[in-house]
């Protein structure tokens, strides 16, 4: 299962896991011993892996550099390689799995003294796509309580702040969504992007179309700064519903525009294909000739894919 893929099923339960997927564990340097190659060989391999996008290889990888930790016997390298297996088990959506891993994984943090938020957040992000709100509200709470960097403690509201747009509470996910922001600047682009997409979420769920269409614009720029492309085009097409809701038909056939260019470039041609459409239609209407001229080549282009692969 590629990355992308993993990544905008998981966006579908309305969590960060981008920006986790980047912050912590497998996208980050284990600490491998320096005169162990085989720890080093194996944990550089399932990083590879992971950074190309195959987290099913990734996760193998990685339970062959968590077996290698366990025979040597460090709790710092079991730790790290448990936790990033059971990151790469919540991105293929084996949550369970990715529970047993993150029990292994915070013993062994407990014993090294290593601060467990980010298996926390990790955890509550598994109890999240399980349904399982209460335990992962607990999770996100106890990710607070040890969280030392501005990134974690974002994350941390910001899942709080789903939960709370899960119940209908929009008031309290806003609320929440505030205390994000307070550390969103000292954070890394993704997150900072993250922060601003619930912002989109709870405008949206109010009915506040012009406060999403604006945050949605923000997240595709801050998504394109940190290189997060999937996540972008969402994002351009989130903003491109937002205006349409407004009738603003020539704001939403560009951000449809560009949304289907992105997802076209990715290999995506069903989805760019549907997304070209709704550019044409908001185009067309809007007589923005400009935009419906480049929104039908790039269907004709896409077309032609999908019929001569």
């Amino acid at each position: 299962m590629k990355m992308k893929a993993a990544v905008a099923n998981l966006a579908l339960i309305g969590m960060m896991p981008a920006a986790i997927m980047l912050l912590l564990g497998c996208a980050t340097p284990a600490p491998v011993d320096p005169v162990d190659s085989e720890l080093e060989r194996k944990a550089s391999a399932a990083r590879n892996a992971f950074e190309r996008g195959d987290i099913s290889r990734s996760a193998d990888l990685y339970i062959e550099a968590l077996m290698r930790s366990r025979e040597i016997g460090k709790a710092e390298y079991i730790a790290t390689h448990a936790y990033n297996v059971a990151l790469c088990h919540v991105l293929l959506g084996g949550y369970d799995r990715a529970l047993e891993f993150l029990r292994q994984a915070r013993y062994e943090m407990d014993r090294a003294g290593m601060n467990t938020a980010s298996a926390h957040l990790v955890e509550a992000e598994a109890h999240l796509a399980m349904g399982s709100a209460e335990a992962a509200g607990n999770a996100a709470e106890a990710a607070l309580e040890e969280a030392l960097l501005p990134e974690y403690r974002a994350q941390a509201h910001l899942l709080l702040a789903v939960l709370h747009l899960n119940e209908g509470d929009a008031g309290e996910a806003r609320s929440e969504y505030r205390r994000a922001r307070r550390y969103s600047p000292q954070s890394p682009l993704p997150v900072q992007a993250r922060v601003e997409e619930m912002l989109a979420r709870i405008a949206m769920a109010d009915g506040n179309y012009q406060e999403a269409a604006v945050a949605y614009d923000r997240v595709a720029e801050l998504f394109k700064a940190g290189g997060l492309y999937a996540d972008m085009a969402m994002s351009w097409a989130k903003a491109g519903e937002s205006y349409e809701a407004m009738n603003e038909d020539a704001a939403a056939g560009y951000r449809y525009f560009l949304a289907a260019r992105s997802m076209y470039g990715m290999g995506e041609t069903v989805e760019s294909l549907k997304l070209v459409k709704r550019a044409i239609e908001n185009a067309e209407r809007a007589q923005d000739y400009t935009v419906a001229e480049q929104s039908a080549l790039l269907f004709k282009e896409i077309s032609n894919s999908v019929k001569n692969p």
